[in-house]
C-alpha cells in the first residue's frame, strides 16, 4: 500500500517511526534484489601456501566475506590479509563461522591467530564448521553467488544439492569437541547428517532457576535453560512456527541442580521425550507419556553432570526444511565419562521409574492417544502461581507453579512465563481444594 506524503505528515511521529522500521527490510531486500541482477555466480581456487586477502561486503549493517584472494585487492576495496605466507607453517584445520546469509568468519588454526574459542565464543547466531586434514590443507574452493562467498570448500568434498551450506556439522561454538548422539537409535549416527546445525541449553550455569521444553505431539521441538534475565520471546518466536505447542517447566531450587539426563524410546516410534533428574531426587519428564501396556521403552542415560556448569548441545531446526524436532544430542568430551551404555540394567531401563509413575492409570483409549504426566506434593503449600491459556478466548488454567514453606518449588500441567499470573497466598491452616469444571458454554 502507497502512503502519501501528506497523509505521514498528519501520524504522530512514533507511528512514522513505526511504519518505516516495517519498510526497512522490504527495501534492503529489493535493494539487494536489484544488486543480485548484476552479478554471477563463480567459484575460484585459493593457494594456501601464498598470502590470502579477504574483502567484504555489508548487508544490513553484517560483515560477510565478499573473495578471498592471494593477490593484494584494489586500492577502494575494503579488504585484510588474513594469512601471512612468510609463516610457512602447515595448516591442518580451518574454521569458519556462518549464518543463514552467508559466511562471516574464516579462522585458520595457527598460533599467531590467537585461540579461536575466546575470540567467538558463543557469537549470537552464528554457526561453526571446520574443514580438516592431518596432512595439511594446502588449497581452498571458494564459491561465490556473486554478491559473497557462500561456500568454503577442501578440494576433496563436493557439495550437496540440498542446502546453500556446506556438508557437515555446525555448532554455535568453534572448535567444540562432541560425541553425536541419534536419539531415534540412542547411539552415534551411522552417518554423519549433513547441514546439521547445533545449539545449546547451559546445564547448571549461575543463576538458572529451571529448565523447559517445548512439545508437539511425540516430539520435542526446543529445551532451554531459564535464567533471571531470560525473555520470554522464544515463546513468541515458536508460536509462529506451531499452532500447537506443549510447554512443560522443571523448577530447579537454590541448593539444587540438574544430575541426568534420560532418554526415552519406543520401539516403534522412537524417541519419545527426556527425563530430567536432579540431585534432591527430582524427575520431570518432557514429551508424551505411553502408558499402554503393550508399549515396552527403554531408558537410556545419555547425560550425567556435577554441579559444575557443563553444556548440552541440541540440533537448531529450519521450519521450511528440516525435521521440526530435537533428533541430536551433542555431550562435550569431557562428560563423556560420565555415560553409561543402555543395557547396563535392563529391569530399570524397560519401565517408567517410580518416580514418574502415576498412581493410577489413565484409561487405555486408543493407542496412539496423547499423554503427558507432572507430579507434586500438596502439602505444606503456601502459594499458586497459574498458568492460563491466552491462545483461547476464556483463558482457561493450563498449569500451576506450587510454592512451599520450605522455599521449594514444584510445577503440573503446562508453564510458560509469558502467561503466568501473580502468585496466589494459600492459607496452611485452611483446605486446599483444586477443580475441574466448565464454563457455561461447555468449554473445559
Amino acid at each position: 500500500m502507497n502512503l502519501g506524503l501528506d497523509f505521514l505528515r498528519q501520524l504522530p511521529q512514533e507511528i512514522c517511526y513505526m511504519v518505516a522500521g516495517h519498510l526497512y527490510r522490504l527495501l534492503a531486500a529489493i535493494a539487494c534484489q536489484d544488486v543480485a541482477q548484476h552479478v554471477h555466480p563463480y567459484k575460484s581456487a585459493i593457494d594456501l601456501t601464498l598470502d590470502v586477502y579477504a574483502t567484504y561486503v555489508s548487508i544490513e549493517g553484517v560483515s560477510y566475506l565478499r573473495s578471498l584472494r592471494n593477490s593484494p585487492p584494489k586500492i577502494d576495496a575494503k579488504g585484510r590479509r588474513i594469512l601471512d605466507a612468510r609463516h610457512s607453517r602447515v595448516i591442518r584445520t580451518i574454521y569458519v563461522g556462518y549464518d543463514h546469509v552467508g559466511i562471516r568468519h574464516v579462522h585458520f588454526d595457527l598460533p599467531e591467530q590467537g585461540d579461536i574459542r575466546s575470540l567467538y565464543l558463543d557469537c549470537c547466531g552464528i554457526w561453526w564448521k571446520q574443514l580438516t586434514r592431518n596432512s595439511g590443507l594446502s588449497r581452498l574452493v571458494t564459491q561465490s553467488d556473486g554478491l559473497k562467498i557462500r561456500h568454503l570448500l577442501d578440494p576433496t568434498e563436493t557439495l550437496t544439492s540440498r542446502s546453500d551450506f556446506s556438508p557437515g556439522q555446525a555448532w554455535p561454538t568453534p572448535g567444540v569437541s562432541c560425541r553425536l548422539i541419534d536419539l531415534d537409535t540412542c547411539d552415534s549416527p551411522r552417518e554423519p547428517p549433513d547441514n546439521l546445525r547445533m545449539s545449546f541449553i547451559d546445564c547448571n550455569a549461575p543463576k538458572t532457576h529451571g529448565y523447559s521444553a517445548a512439545i508437539s505431539g511425540y516430539h520435542v521441538l526446543k529445551m532451554l535453560a531459564h535464567k533471571s534475565h531470560t525473555t520470554t520471546q522464544f515463546y513468541l518466536d515458536l508460536d509462529k512456527d506451531w499452532t500447537s505447542v506443549i510447554w512443560m517447566y522443571m523448577p530447579i531450587d537454590a541448593d539444587e541442580y540438574l544430575a541426568q539426563i534420560w532418554a526415552i524410546k519406543q520401539p516403534k516410534s522412537g524417541f519419545l521425550g527426556f527425563v530430567l533428574y536432579s540431585n534432591r531426587g527430582r524427575a520431570v519428564m518432557f514429551g508424551s507419556y505411553n502408558v499402554h501396556p503393550d508399549l515396552r521403552l527403554k531408558f537410556y542415560r545419555m547425560y550425567g553432570t556435577t554441579k559444575s556448569p557443563s553444556r548440552i548441545y541440541f540440533n537448531d531446526w529450519d521450519p521450511l526444511c528440516d525435521d521440526r524436532r530435537i533428533k541430536y544430542l551433542g555431550i562435550e568430551s569431557t562428560n563423556l565419562e560420565n555415560n553409561i551404555p543402555g543395557d547396563a540394567d535392563p529391569g530399570f531401563l524397560e519401565t517408567y521409574p517410580p518416580f514418574i509413575r502415576p498412581s493410577s492409570s489413565p484409561p487405555y483409549t486408543v493407542y496412539n492417544e496423547l499423554w503427558y504426566y507432572t507430579n507434586c506434593r500438596l502439602e505444606d503449600v503456601t502459594g499458586i502461581a497459574c498458568c492460563i491459556d491466552k491462545g483461547v478466548s476464556h483463558n482457561p488454567i493450563i498449569g500451576m507453579l506450587i510454592h512451599y514453606g520450605d522455599g521449594r518449588r514444584a510445577c503440573v500441567g503446562q508453564y510458560r512465563f509469558d502467561w503466568a499470573l501473580d502468585l496466589l497466598a494459600v492459607d496452611c491452616l485452611k483446605p486446599l481444594l483444586i477443580g475441574v469444571g466448565k464454563t457455561k458454554k461447555g468449554l473445559p
